[in-house]
């Protein structure tokens, strides 16, 4: 696992890795200062979180990358000025997100043990 300074270069790890490296890294921001504030810095492993929601979604949490995404497009909204009236505010994303994060986990122990079985 090759390492820049504090950063992992996800480009070195295998698909497991990553899948174990973005997941835990974006549980651990979001559970220590919510997705509001998570969501004002990029992470420079994954600009945008894309490969993050792939892996949330490859360990089977569907409902935590919908989350994830419905907190990119408040995100965004705010940053352009558009109407979110109609979007739920960081509050209840936080408090969904957190509700989840327990099944997450256990998911990704399970993905691990899955994908690591043969090793």
């Amino acid at each position: 696992m090759a390492k820049t300074g504090n950063m992992i270069e996800l480009a070195t790890l295998d698909r497991v890795e990553q899948t174990v490296v973005l997941v835990y890294h974006v549980l651990g921001l979001a559970g220590g200062m919510g997705l509001d504030e998570m969501l004002d810095d990029e992470m420079d492993a994954d600009p945008g979180y894309l490969h993050t929601i792939d892996a949330f979604r490859e360990i089977g949490a569907k409902d935590v990358a919908e989350i994830l995404e419905e907190a990119i497009a408040r995100k965004t909204a705010i940053a352009i000025g558009a109407d979110t009236s109609k979007m739920r505010d960081f509050n209840d994303l936080d408090e969904e997100w957190f509700s989840r994060e327990r099944n997450c986990v256990a998911q990704m122990e399970s993905f691990v043990a899955g994908n690591t079985a043969d090793q």
